[in-house]
């Protein structure tokens, strides 16, 4: 049997300062729609380290893969500028 995934807190802000902050709203979106680790990685066909890092906000991450993911799981990003 499949282990259940437990939904963590929806993030208090949804504006992003740093990898950490981008993590917990892309944790918060793979947890609240019942999706594993593992599974997003083969979703998004990367590694489970990948996916790991992009969540726990390790630096060197490549940005494009943390957009494909957002990307992947429906999530919108927006750029404000001046």
């Amino acid at each position: 049997m499949a282990k259940r995934v437990i939904s963590t807190k929806k993030p208090e802000t949804s504006i992003i300062q740093d990898e950490h902050d981008f993590g917990k709203h892309i944790k918060y979106k793979r947890t609240s729609i019942g999706m594993s680790k593992q599974e997003l990685a083969d979703f998004c066909n990367l590694n489970y380290q990948t996916v790991d890092n992009i969540e726990n906000g390790k630096k060197g991450t490549r940005l494009s893969s943390s957009l494909y993911v957002a990307t992947m799981l429906g999530m919108e990003i927006n750029v404000l500028t001046d």
